[in-house]
């Protein structure tokens, strides 16, 4: 059990529980030895001024020693609480009972015994005890006056010596360390262990509710770490919104945790996946060409010297178209690895957007022309220029017209949008085909490497299924993102936005 949170905190009140009862143990056995030791002072406040009343202790030569004897006896027969000493003015004892031999001090302090006949409101009020070298006690204490003094006008001369009487003894003050050492054990022992069985009841029940979302929170991890961290436990606790307690800011940060790693960890699979049925397709598609590139190079090493000169020739033309393609698609992969390792850095320059996409429309209109495609260039002339990587946006265009031919039918046609934005800081691209489309459930994969629809053309063997993922990532790198809308059997339109050369100045 000290193994868990609930059991550490459990066992560290449970000992501050024990170490304050006993500070409140002994704070309150001390309370109660003041009030005692007050109360006492006060019963016997005026007993030494009674005493010199009822028996006159002092004759003309002197003093009374039979007086003081009976005085003495009288004490004893009271009990050992009660040690009366004759003091003189200057605190020397005159007189005393002391068989035992145990007084120590031949003078007191007069200060206290001052104090006490001037004002007695503050009690208790200790005095010297002449059994002790240190200790201090209370006391009653009254002035004895020479017989020629009348009692009725006592402060009419000085006192020749004073009854200073110490209340509670040695004896007395051995029998009380007895009882009190047993009180305070008794009382000790009883307030700690009734207080640690109703402590540990509340504890247990508070700190069970208190570590309730711990614990929770603790299984739920388990079942996290039991899942290889791949799928959400169901008994993770979800957290409140908005919640400001630590616990609930805890559940909500490994919640959200919990969501990132579970999402790297299928985008990891995921990239994983696609990386391997890359590899798969680009081995499949390099060995096609270098097959085809192999086979004809055989075929002519035989036949050499047995074919015409135009066999041999379509031969080596053949082979060389494949070695071309071959080049293309190691370009291809050339290009995205450098693309993903951000190898490759724009240059900016500014340039009529209008014009370029026209050369382009040139370049591709013998291919559109020999499927009987429509290239249309809906351009509105004084455009702002652009400004950005000429060659990347070159790339882009060539990628995305050579994507949109490829997948229409003969017949149809292929439109090229160009619309400044109303503020001017940008203008709007759209590439619209009314080619085959693609399943919508795929539209999120489109920029995948590799990706290919389950719609498009399997016999396609030229490419490398990398051209719209290395266009993406072109367009990023002047600050744009591509987006397409598409619907099956009714063609695709691929959309974005290049900044004009004034807003890039401003950035």
């Amino acid at each position: 059990m000290l193994n868990t949170l609930f059991g550490r905190i459990s066992l560290a009140v449970l000992i501050i529980f024990i170490t304050l009862s006993a500070l409140l143990v002994s704070a309150i056995d001390d309370s109660a030895r003041a009030l005692e030791t007050e109360a006492v002072q006060k019963l016997h406040m005026d007993l030494a001024a009674n005493i010199v009343k009822d028996k006159p202790l002092w004759l003309e030569e002197g003093k009374d020693a039979s007086a003081i004897e009976d005085a003495f006896s009288a004490m004893m027969m009271v009990g050992p609480i009660l040690e009366l000493y004759i003091v003189a003015p200057d605190g020397e004892l005159l007189n005393y009972s002391d068989p035992d031999g145990k007084v120590v001090r031949k003078r007191i302090d007069m200060a206290p015994v001052a104090y006490f006949l001037k004002d007695r409101s503050m009690l208790p009020i200790l005095g010297d005890d002449p059994r002790s070298p240190v200790a201090r006690k209370i006391f009653s204490v009254a002035p004895i006056y020479h017989p020629d003094v009348t009692a009725t006008d006592p402060g009419s001369a000085s006192p020749v010596a004073y009854m200073y009487i110490i209340i509670g003894g040695q004896q007395y003050d051995s029998v009380m360390s007895m009882l009190r050492t047993s009180r305070f054990g008794r009382l000790g022992l009883s307030t700690i262990a009734v207080g640690a069985v109703f402590l540990i009841l509340v504890m247990l029940l508070l700190f069970f509710l208190l570590t309730r979302p711990i614990r929770r929170l603790s299984s739920g991890l388990a079942e996290f770490r039991g899942h290889q961290y791949m799928q959400l436990p169901a008994s993770l606790p979800p957290g409140q919104a908005g919640g400001r307690d630590e616990l609930n800011q805890l559940t909500l940060t490994i919640n959200d945790m919990a969501d990132r790693i579970v999402s790297q960890f299928n985008e990891m699979i995921h990239n994983r996946n696609l990386r391997q049925e890359l590899i798969t397709h680009i081995s499949h598609d390099l060995r096609t060409p270098l097959t085809s590139i192999r086979g004809y190079l055989e075929s002519w090493q035989i036949s050499q010297g047995h074919q015409s000169d135009d066999q041999a020739r379509r031969c080596v033309e053949i082979a060389l178209r494949n070695c071309d393609q071959l080049e293309q698609m190691v370009e291809e992969l050339f290009e995205f690895s450098r693309l993903e390792s951000n190898e490759i850095k724009p240059e900016f320059e500014s340039f009529p957007l209008r014009e370029l996409v026209e050369d382009i429309i040139q370049k591709f209109d013998i291919k559109a022309q020999h499927k009987n495609l429509q290239l249309i260039c809906n351009c509105p002339d004084n455009q702002p220029n652009i400004r950005a990587d000429i060659g990347h946006i070159n790339r882009v265009f060539s990628n995305l017209l050579d994507n949109a031919i490829r997948h229409s039918k003969p017949g149809e046609k292929i439109v090229i949008s160009l619309q400044v934005e109303s503020d001017d800081t940008g203008i709007v691209v759209k590439i619209e085909d009314t080619g085959s489309g693609i399943p919508e459930a795929e539209i999120p994969f489109l920029f995948e490497p590799y990706f290919r629809a389950s719609n498009g053309d399997r016999h396609y063997t030229k490419g490398t299924g990398l051209g719209l993922a290395i266009t993406r990532r072109l367009l990023a790198l002047q600050n744009a993102d591509i987006t397409v809308e598409s619907r099956e059997g009714a063609g695709t339109v691929f959309s974005f936005t290049l900044l004009t050369a004034r807003d890039r100045d401003r950035e």
